[in-house]
């Protein structure tokens, strides 16, 4: 689901009954969860967060959900220094290579094979950040 101040990301909490058998209710109201204001997320600042109680008709029955759903910003700032600013600065340092004499191609491929090292580099280290992988 998107939203104009961000994306929404949802989560059902579901069970195999029907409300014939099970009630599903969030107990305190709004304040059932509570420490969502102290998680800290390094791209995302969370908006705000819903709780919902509600029933699924089925051919089957109806069931009981209950569903918590959080209302995410980017941090742009975190963006640009971890995306933006290494490529643009590898990208930079790669026209170095034109100011280079063309006859020095020992000093050409040196630097080529140097940034395009750092480039991929680069790349792993977003990689492992992504899926949380350690070094």
């Amino acid at each position: 689901m998107y939203s104009k101040a961000g994306r929404r990301y949802a989560s059902d909490l579901t069970d195999g009954y029907t409300t014939d058998d099970i009630e599903f209710q969030w107990t305190g109201g709004n304040y059932a969860v509570t420490g969502v204001e102290k998680i800290e997320l390094p791209q995302f600042s969370i908006v705000e967060h819903k709780l919902v109680s509600k029933r699924a008709v089925f051919a089957t029955g109806s069931y009981p959900r209950l569903s918590l759903s959080f209302r995410l910003k980017r941090n742009i700032g975190y963006f640009i220094l971890q995306t933006y600013m290494p490529s643009t600065l590898i990208t930079i340092l790669s026209w170095v290579s034109f100011w280079i004499n063309y006859d020095a191609s020992a000093a050409r491929v040196a630097l080529g094979k140097v940034l395009s090292e750092k480039y991929w580099e680069n790349d792993e280290d977003a990689f492992k950040k992504l899926h949380n992988e350690d070094e």
